[in-house]
């Protein structure tokens, strides 16, 4: 999904916040930034714009339809914690009162659920993935740290059934050396060894991927891996003074390509060289790369906004610089974004039975768009497309394509094509069952896709599940779509 790391922020107090951080049941007093006193909200205001495409307005209410009956697993640190966070805060608000719930028995496992979808959005405290004597989900600052860097069942027993993966590992591995323990935390024979760390965290990043390989059902669970989040905590590398952070910022940075040091390029080179050898195993893990456009967003962070855990000390209270929290993200704010991208910029796909992502979209795909004509012939050149004009053609009617994956794509194609000169409120899309709806509201035009493979009725006509292995047709009928296509 290379095409929407280039991009900038852009400033939208008309559709941003995607939700109000008071109005959110569940939120993290870590993370609430306005209710901890900060004045300046700007920073819930930013829409990321890619440079090639535009994202599609994020829908909870299709996002929930689509995770029906299905399980998504956030796994990590605070870090993924606060992407989860803000999952949950962007779907809860379609959800009426008394259909949801939030359970935490104090164990690891943190779980929302939406009873009316029978989906659940979960969140699992693994800061190093691997298991550590830091997997504690309260009690887990430790001023030695200590890794079994090939040992992950104690953790991984609770993701099996997943339907969706999201993880993350990067900040608590950011220090020179770690500790390798080879045996039990809870027996003395135990053999400790301290590794250089970027070898400490390939090992553990190869015991995961082992697990991944021998126990995920290919056939129904997708794979993610959320790149670094960046730190802010160095003024001078965005042109303040030195010794400063982000305390007190309340502007993005707008140098295009701005990259911080509060990141560390070599861990995530082991990342994917460990997510590529999977892929050459059979399994896909896609890389969910958020650096960039979060590197741009030094006025993001707590800073001094957020729940102390522990009474300030004079020294600090006298000095915030001292305290500021430049790791994690206010919210509502940057992990929106983050979820955004996820779910509603192509990422999840229905799974085959071959164990790779198929071409049939859960989410709305990308648009790109060529810069130059297609050239025929030197004397020949196909005119440029004109969404306005089409448009207009089109108004007052109904367009629909009725067919198979390649017809579908023809169907995206148009659509990508079109929306990009329409206004957010007055375009919509919907899915009910086999048809896919996209409206322009102004011009009354509806383009439609009708899913029918073989465009008589046959037991592959259900339009997420339908790579079987006996295809059986009916030949005499299809009632069902000419009904749709009225």
């Amino acid at each position: 999904m290379d095409q929407w790391q280039s991009g900038k922020w852009v400033f939208d107090n008309q559709t941003y916040p995607l939700y109000k951080e008071e109005e959110c049941t569940f939120m993290s007093d870590q993370l609430a930034c306005g209710k901890f006193g900060r004045d300046d909200l700007s920073y819930q205001y930013w829409r990321w714009q890619p440079h090639h495409c535009d994202l599609p307005r994020f829908n909870a209410t299709a996002l929930l339809e689509r995770l029906r009956n299905k399980r998504l697993i956030f796994v990590g640190d605070s870090l993924n914690r606060g992407q989860w966070v803000s999952m949950v805060c962007l779907l809860e608000k379609a959800i009426p009162k008394g259909l949801k719930s939030m359970h935490n028995n104090g164990s690891s496992l943190i779980t929302f659920k939406a009873k009316a979808y029978n989906a659940k959005i979960e969140f699992y405290w693994a800061p190093l993935l691997v298991e550590s004597n830091s997997d504690d989900p309260i009690s887990h600052r430790l001023p030695d740290r200590i890794v079994r860097a090939q040992a992950i069942e104690k953790h991984a027993r609770h993701w099996t059934d997943a339907d969706i993966l999201v993880f993350n590992t990067y900040l608590w591995w950011r220090r020179p050396k770690m500790e390798v323990l080879w045996g039990s935390f809870n027996k003395s024979d135990g053999i400790y060894k301290e590794i250089d760390m970027l070898r400490s965290y390939e090992m553990a990043l190869k015991t995961w991927s082992d697990w991944l390989e021998i126990h995920v059902n290919r056939t129904k669970t997708q794979l993610f891996f959320m790149s670094m989040s960046p730190t802010h905590e160095r003024a001078e590398e965005w042109g303040k003074s030195k010794g400063g952070n982000c305390y007190t910022e309340t502007e993005a940075i707008f140098k295009e390509g701005y990259r911080g040091s509060g990141t560390d390029p070599k861990m995530m080179q082991i990342v994917e060289i460990t997510i590529n050898e999977l892929q050459k195993r059979g399994l896909k893990v896609q890389i969910m790369n958020i650096t960039q456009l979060s590197d741009y967003r030094k006025d993001g962070h707590p800073s001094i906004y957020g729940k102390q855990w522990k009474p300030l000390t004079e020294e600090q209270i006298s000095n915030p610089l001292s305290y500021a929290d430049c790791i994690h993200w206010c919210l509502p704010g940057v992990p929106d974004v983050w979820n955004h991208l996820l779910t509603g910029g192509g990422s999840l796909t229905n799974v085959t039975s071959q164990g790779m992502h198929s071409d049939m979209k859960l989410s709305w795909s990308f648009c790109l768009y060529m810069n130059s004509n297609f050239e025929i012939s030197e004397s020949i050149r196909v005119a440029k497309s004109n969404a306005t004009s089409l448009l207009n053609r089109l108004r007052g009617k109904r367009l629909v394509f009725v067919g198979d994956s390649l017809n579908r794509n023809e169907w995206d194609s148009l659509v990508c094509l079109v929306e990009s000169s329409i206004p957010s409120p007055s375009k919509s899309r919907q899915i009910i069952g086999n048809l896919f709806t996209f409206k322009a509201v102004e011009s009354n035009v509806s383009i439609d896709f009708y899913w029918s493979p073989l465009l008589v009725k046959s037991n592959s006509d259900d339009p997420v599940n339908h790579s079987l292995p006996d295809r059986i047709v009916k030949s005499s009928s299809n009632r069902e779509a000419c009904q749709a296509l009225d």
